[in-house]
């Protein structure tokens, strides 16, 4: 599966690394903004038809600017399982099947 996405910048664990020291005093806040912005990617993912099952930091992109959505899943790009083991709910470990319900799991 392909998806066209806008042109993004730094993966999330960047942004979160980059970003963390400037938000010390609201890290709650930052933290819960970042989870919502991560949930409705992931939502409009699923909107799209797919399952990604590889949820984790660097596969999310942050936007360039504010005419875009302020984040968005990197899509797999293959057809072969791709997953990052430690991010896999256990069903998709013991292949027994996928669906959307396994990327709730990853966040």
């Amino acid at each position: 599966m392909y998806i066209v996405m806008e042109l993004g910048g730094q993966s999330l664990d960047k942004y979160f690394n980059a970003n963390k020291n400037n938000h010390q005093h609201n890290m709650h806040n930052f933290v819960r903004d970042i989870f919502r912005a991560t949930a409705l990617a992931i939502q409009q993912f699923h909107n799209a038809g797919g399952i990604h099952l590889d949820i984790k930091a660097d596969n999310f992109i942050m936007a360039l600017n504010d005419n875009q959505s302020e984040m968005q899943v990197n899509p797999l790009k293959s057809k072969l399982s791709l997953a990052t083991e430690d991010y896999m709910a256990p069903e998709i470990r013991s292949k027994l099947f996928s669906n959307r319900k396994d990327n709730v799991f990853n966040l």
